[in-house]
C-alpha cells in the first residue's frame, strides 16, 4: 500500500483560492493523501474554509501574528502522513506531481524530492515561461516526515532550511519536470516581486 503524504497548506488567502488548492488536491492520481489546512485563529474565512473540510481535509488553528515558518511546523506537527508535500495555495499543482514525486523518492532512495524547474504564470506583466534551471525550487518539496528538519521562526525563506538540509546530506533527488508545478507571481507573494522575476525565462 501507498505511504500517506500530508499536503501541507497554510493559508491567509480567501476561500476560492484555497478552493482550487483542494481541487488540485483531489485530482491528484496519488490515492493515499490528506490535506492540511492551517488558518489563523479568528480568521475571517473560518466558516467557509471550515465547510471544505472531509474525512483527508482537516483544518487546524494557528495562533495571530505568527511567523509562516512557525504556520508550517504547526502543519508539520498535525499530519499523519509518512511523507510530507509543500502545497501553496497560490500555485498549480499538476494531477501527477505527487506520484511522480513519490516514485523518485522511492526509485533513488532518497527521503526528499524537488523540482529543479517550474512553469511560470507572472499574472502581473502577462508573462508566461520557465523558470532557471538550478537549485530545487522549495516550495516543490515532498520529503519523508520523520527526517523534516524544524523550519525557522521566519516570515521569508523558511523553506530554504529543509532544501539545503535534505542537500548537504545527500538525500534529495531533484526533477526536471517544471510542467508537474506552476508558480504564479501575483501581488501578495510572500518574496517580493524584483526577486521572483529573476526567476522567468520567457
Amino acid at each position: 500500500m501507498q505511504p500517506l503524504i500530508s499536503c501541507l497548506c497554510p493559508t491567509r488567502n480567501n476561500p476560492n483560492i484555497v478552493k482550487k488548492a483542494i481541487k488540485a488536491f483531489e485530482k491528484q492520481t496519488y490515492d493515499n493523501k490528506e490535506l492540511i489546512l492551517v488558518i489563523d485563529e479568528g480568521s475571517k474565512y473560518e466558516e467557509s474554509i471550515k465547510s471544505f473540510t472531509k474525512e483527508n481535509i482537516k483544518l487546524f488553528y494557528a495562533p495571530k501574528g505568527i511567523t509562516l515558518g512557525d504556520i508550517r511546523n504547526i502543519s508539520v506537527e498535525n499530519a499523519s502522513g509518512k511523507y510530507i508535500a509543500q502545497w501553496d495555495d497560490d500555485n498549480t499543482h499538476c494531477k501527477n506531481r505527487l506520484e511522480i514525486q513519490y516514485n523518485a523518492i522511492e526509485t533513488h532512495k532518497k527521503k526528499a524530492c524537488f523540482l529543479q524547474r517550474v512553469l511560470i504564470n507572472d499574472t502581473i506583466s502577462g508573462k508566461k515561461g520557465i523558470s532557471n534551471f538550478g537549485r530545487g525550487i522549495e516550495s516543490t518539496i515532498v520529503a519523508l516526515k520523520s527526517s523534516l528538519p524544524k523550519y525557522p521562526s521566519i516570515g521569508v525563506g523558511e523553506d530554504v532550511i529543509p532544501r539545503k538540509y535534505f542537500t548537504a546530506i545527500s538525500q534529495v533527488v531533484y526533477l526536471d519536470k517544471p510542467h508537474l508545478y506552476t508558480y504564479n507571481i501575483h501581488n501578495n507573494n510572500t518574496c517580493e516581486y524584483k526577486h521572483l522575476k529573476t526567476m522567468l525565462e520567457v
